[in-house]
């Protein structure tokens, strides 16, 4: 079991470091700064963060593993919060990206912002894909785990090596566009034909956060479009306000919203390993 997962996180960081020496090798060390910087703002930081919480859930999960429906309940739960506070952050990110950038790292980091977008909009894909591995790790379907990391892997580097003469946006758009509509849907039918959570349980979870994701859409877009807001600071912090205003109607009004807003007392201790059991 545990060389089986040391080899799939093995494989997942030549896969996930591969866009970068190949960018490195083929385009000069300013595009390649560009890119890492725009990684390093939010990969890292983002799998940090879901990396906390893999910790207590595939805990939870593995003792649950012989009362499937409880199982499958607190999955499914946990996995609905986790998108629907992340996703839509990760939105506001890709509509807001220009500011951003100019806040944290300053005008001359601007030409970051394009590939910045396209990492944030591939940041939900990379959520839902550490989510499901949970399941593989949860139910002790290691070798599973590291045979579709082999599979996944393939089609990624080989995009990054088709999109490369195109420059670094071509090779994350290429990433963002590869997770999208091959291997996610490889990890969902994959993980799902197994285990007391199916596919379109899988499925279902994004389907429940598309409200609250469009929402927010809608009005940066809107903000983007109809306002002249010139300054960074003044922006983002429009664009939050009304991000979370748009988020929380949207709450309030689905089913799932106003579940998670119940729970938000609890789930916000959620790396205190009690309250995971208690969701």
């Amino acid at each position: 079991f545990g060389i089986d997962i040391t080899g799939y996180n093995v494989i997942r960081y030549l896969s996930a470091n591969a866009d970068k020496m190949l960018v490195g090798w083929y385009w000069k060390a300013t595009l390649l700064g560009y890119y890492e910087r725009a990684f390093k703002l939010l990969d890292y930081p983002l799998k940090q963060l879901v990396g906390a919480v893999s910790g207590v859930f595939i805990s939870t999960l593995s003792r649950l593993a012989e009362k499937p429906d409880s199982y499958r309940a607190v999955f499914l739960k946990v996995a609905n919060y986790i998108l629907i506070c992340m996703c839509p952050f990760l939105v506001f990110l890709v509509c807001n990206s220009d500011w951003f950038i100019v806040f944290v790292l300053g005008e001359k980091w601007i030409q970051a912002s394009p590939i910045f977008r396209w990492i944030a909009a591939a940041g939900s894909i990379q959520v839902a894909s550490m989510l499901v591995e949970w399941l593989f790790i949860s139910q002790g379907r290691s070798r599973e785990l590291l045979k579709l990391g082999v599979y996944s892997s393939l089609p990624v580097i080989l995009s990054f090596a088709v999109a490369l003469p195109w420059g670094p946006l071509a090779v994350v758009q290429a990433f963002a566009a590869t997770n999208l509509l091959l291997v996610l849907p490889m990890l969902f039918w994959k993980a799902g034909r197994q285990g007391p959570v199916s596919t379109a349980d899988l499925w279902g979870t994004l389907q429940k956060i598309l409200p609250c994701v469009a929402a927010v859409a809608g009005v940066n877009v809107s903000l983007q479009a109809f306002t002249e807001i010139e300054a960074p600071l003044t922006g983002l912090l429009t664009a939050a306000v009304a991000s979370f205003v748009a988020w929380l109607v949207i709450a309030v009004a689905t089913r799932t919203g106003r579940q998670f807003l119940l729970d938000l007392p609890r789930f916000a201790k959620v790396l205190l390993p009690s309250s995971a059991l208690s969701i």
